[in-house]
């Protein structure tokens, strides 16, 4: 049944798109965007709980910002769709609190973050309003979804303070999305046309243009590409397309972990990443 209510919402929505065009992009649109809140773990409450958590409000949503640390690097962990920042906790316990100051944004709907909304406009404004609140980033490592909202937040500002990225199991775009509402609520075309209208209401670029290959085409920071080659979530083939684009790459692909990328090679090398172009940075102040 829990199958079979999608395409029955769907259908619906066909019938109903030529007569009720506004309506149904709309209903269409908040269906997409309800979530379902899955609570922090005991140990990430403790994780939580040494550092410190900043309030934001966000689209009305009390959105939560931790930190730990208080060294001159900053660095900000992103997540990715129904994961939160306890996913940070090894990344973080591993960099030295009096090196580094980690921030970790809890996305609207994720995490502290308490919702049961969220989409992709509303996490950049969260990220965006991150970034004030932070001041320069030097690092920002997002996992999945999380970099999709890094990269269009530089495409939206490309003077986004943000001076390195680690990009991590990447989405390429938006149209998982659209695929989603093709086989699991059976939209037709002209629905699904119809629902690209109500994405581009809400977000500040057209959604066809929120790729990591524009991202990659037009960023001129450091970047790193880690990607499992096997990824069934977000499959690998159209990453290694768009990281052809990138200018100033370097990247990493693994076999025989999953989408997740937890282990101890790829902690190693996105630590090893951090530390040695935050150093390019501070070589470059000592010179100066």
């Amino acid at each position: 049944m829990k199958q079979l209510l999608p395409k029955i919402i769907g259908r619906t929505f066909n019938l109903l798109a030529p007569v009720f065009p506004k309506y149904t992009r709309n209903r269409a649109f908040d269906l997409l965007c309800r979530i379902k809140h899955i609570p922090v773990t005991e140990t990430g409450r403790k994780f939580f709980d040494v550092g410190e958590t900043i309030w934001m409000d966000i689209a009305g949503i009390n959105t939560a910002l931790h930190r730990w640390g208080k060294g001159p690097v900053k660095v900000l962990f992103l997540h990715g769709w129904m994961s939160n920042s306890q996913r940070w906790k090894k990344y973080v316990e591993s960099l030295d609190p009096e090196q580094y100051s980690c921030y970790a944004l809890d996305a609207p709907g994720h995490g502290d973050s308490y919702s049961n909304y969220m989409n992709i406009e509303i996490f950049r404004q969260a990220y965006e309003q991150a970034i004030r609140t932070i001041g320069e980033v030097d690092v920002v490592v997002g996992h999945s979804f999380g970099n999709l909202v890094a990269g269009y937040q530089y495409l939206y500002s490309p003077s986004v303070a943000v001076k390195n990225y680690v990009i991590m199991g990447s989405i390429e775009g938006l149209e998982p999305v659209f695929g989603y509402c093709r086989e699991k609520m059976d939209l037709s075309p002209g629905m699904i046309n119809n629902l690209g209208v109500r994405f581009n209401e809400v977000l500040k670029l057209p959604h066809s243009d929120i790729t990591m290959k524009h991202f990659f085409r037009k960023l001129d920071k450091p970047l790193f590409l880690i990607h499992e080659e096997t990824d069934t979530v977000t499959p690998i083939g159209p990453i290694k397309e768009a990281a052809s684009e990138a200018k100033n790459i370097e990247y990493h692909y693994t076999n025989g972990l999953d989408h997740t990328l937890k282990s101890d090679e790829v902690l190693n090398l996105v630590l090893e990443f951090i530390e040695t172009q935050t150093k390019k940075g501070r070589h470059v102040l000592e010179r100066i």
